[in-house]
């Protein structure tokens, strides 16, 4: 049960910032499966850094098509 509260806790987080909290989750397991993470780079893994990476990859995708 510890298990189930802390995923929530952690989807909740997610959606109280905002994102899609599935699809954020999912890069971070990809993320955490490919590199070491210390405390420090952690930080990038959080809700807002990944909303800002993808406005970042649907900008760059606009200005592909102009």
């Amino acid at each position: 049960l510890d298990h189930v509260c802390r995923l929530m806790s952690i989807a909740y987080t997610g959606r109280l910032q905002g994102v899609d909290e599935l699809a954020w989750l999912a890069w971070v397991l990809e993320q955490l499966a490919r590199c070491e993470w210390s405390a420090e780079a952690a930080r990038c893994l959080l809700p807002d850094a990944w909303r800002a990476l993808q406005e970042q990859k649907a900008e760059e995708v606009d200005a592909g098509q102009e």
